[in-house]
């Protein structure tokens, strides 16, 4: 109640009204990008031949936008939409798509709410015993779980920072996903949390710790008291898994996995998976063992002269 996975068919007709592009006898289940799984039949896009055997290898697409060159490199069950830009037309579809969405009515208890948080009319959910301090602001798209706490002046269910060049100049999808916080989470004050993009939800998983001034991109997925600290940046499609520890100001690229009990050092840049109870260091991010080693190497270096 009061958020929304709206389904959608996308179809010779849906794609025409969003890009006025025809492809007649179409029809997909979905949209997502080469790496998507939640759906049967994805309808994605290629701009690079290099991307190529992701789609070849993802039995769940069916069908991409690509260009005529492109085309070639495809599978034989893989339909070939045929336009000359195809990034262009993907984000506008999803764009269109998330117009769509309808929300219900929020669903709030108004005395858990402190005297300056903002809350949308539709499309919240806050569950019992959950609380909001002041000058708290809640988007469209938004569960807050039983016990929950959200600090002063976060912000929950951002479209964020998604913004694609094509050859008809930037477009800026709007988000179709939704941001679920778990039971007996605590997001600090000044958090920015991100909805769901491209069909994956955003996820605060039960008894996670989300320190002060942090920012967790669309699609993140962070596990079960999971704790990240102060200024720390969590980017789109991150999984953390459960009893991870980033530390403050640390910065996890796009799409990586963190293994459950993996530790992240203050102020590390992660590029890489980081595997479950290893612990990783320093920009760009390598197992702490190696830095330190690495680290007593240098200094014999410099103190030797050479």
């Amino acid at each position: 109640m009061g958020i929304s996975n709206d389904p959608y068919t996308i179809d010779t007709e849906t794609i025409f009204a969003a890009t006025g592009l025809y492809f007649p006898n179409v029809r997909f289940s979905a949209i997502g990008d080469v790496h998507s799984n939640h759906s049967r039949k994805i309808l994605s896009f290629l701009k690079d031949t290099k991307f190529t055997p992701f789609v070849a290898g993802n039995p769940y697409i069916s069908g991409v936008f690509c260009t005529p060159e492109i085309s070639q490199y495809l599978p034989a069950h893989i339909e070939a939409l045929v336009c000359p830009d195809p990034n262009w037309a993907f984000f506008m579809l999803l764009d269109a798509l998330a117009a769509r969405r309808h929300f219900p009515k929020s669903v709030i208890d108004i005395s858990a709410v402190t005297k300056g948080a903002h809350i949308a009319e539709r499309g919240v959910v806050l569950e019992r015993n959950a609380k909001l301090e002041a000058f708290v602001n809640i988007h469209s798209g938004v569960r807050i779980g039983e016990g929950s706490i959200i600090r002063a002046g976060a912000v929950l269910g951002l479209d964020t920072f998604q913004h694609q060049r094509t050859s008809k100049g930037l477009v800026s999808p709007r988000h179709d996903g939704n941001l679920l916080v778990s039971s007996n989470v605590e997001i600090g004050a000044n958090a920015m949390i991100s909805r769901g993009f491209s069909y994956r939800n955003t996820i605060i998983g039960p008894s996670a710790k989300i320190d002060a001034g942090v920012y967790i991109g669309h699609g993140a997925q962070i596990g079960s008291r999971a704790i990240i600290c102060a200024g720390s940046r969590v980017m789109g499609h991150v999984s953390i898994g459960d009893d991870a520890f980033i530390g403050p100001g640390a910065t996890i690229s796009s799409r990586i996995h963190v293994g459950e009990r993996a530790r992240i050092s203050i102020g590390s840049v992660v590029t890489r998976n980081v595997d479950s109870d290893e612990v990783v260091t320093g920009n760009f991010a390598i197992p702490h063992e190696d830095f330190i080693r690495l680290l007593k190497a240098s200094t014999r270096k410099i103190e030797n002269g050479s």
